[in-house]
C-alpha cells in the first residue's frame, strides 16, 4: 500500500515537473517571438522609409535626368495640374449658370 501511494506521488511529481518544463519552454518561445516581432517591425519601418524616399517626385526626376530621360520638373507638372483644375472649375461654373 505504501509503495502504491509513493508511486502515485512520484508520478504526480513527474507530471508537475513536465508541466513546469513545458511552461518554461513556452515562455522562452514567447520571448523569442516577441524579439522577432520587434525586429520585423523595425525592418518594416526602414522599408517604408525607403519606399517614401524612392517615390519622391524630385528624386524620380533627378534619376530620369541621370538616365537621359526627358522629364518635366515636378513643379511644372503641379502648375499644369492646377491650371487644368481651374479650367474644369470654370467650365463647371459656366455650365451651372447656363441651366
Amino acid at each position: 500500500m505504501f509503495l502504491a501511494v509513493a508511486a502515485a506521488a512520484v508520478a504526480a511529481a513527474l507530471v508537475l515537473v513536465g508541466e513546469r518544463a513545458a511552461i518554461t519552454r513556452t515562455g522562452y518561445r514567447v520571448a523569442e517571438l516577441e524579439r522577432e516581432q520587434l525586429r520585423l517591425v523595425e525592418a518594416n519601418r526602414r522599408l517604408e522609409a525607403d519606399v517614401a524616399k524612392l517615390k519622391a517626385p524630385l528624386r524620380i526626376h533627378q534619376r530620369a535626368v541621370e538616365l537621359g530621360i526627358r522629364a518635366e520638373p515636378p513643379e511644372d507638372r503641379l502648375k499644369k495640374q492646377q491650371e487644368r483644375m481651374a479650367k474644369a472649375r470654370a467650365k463647371a461654373k459656366a455650365a451651372a449658370k447656363a441651366k
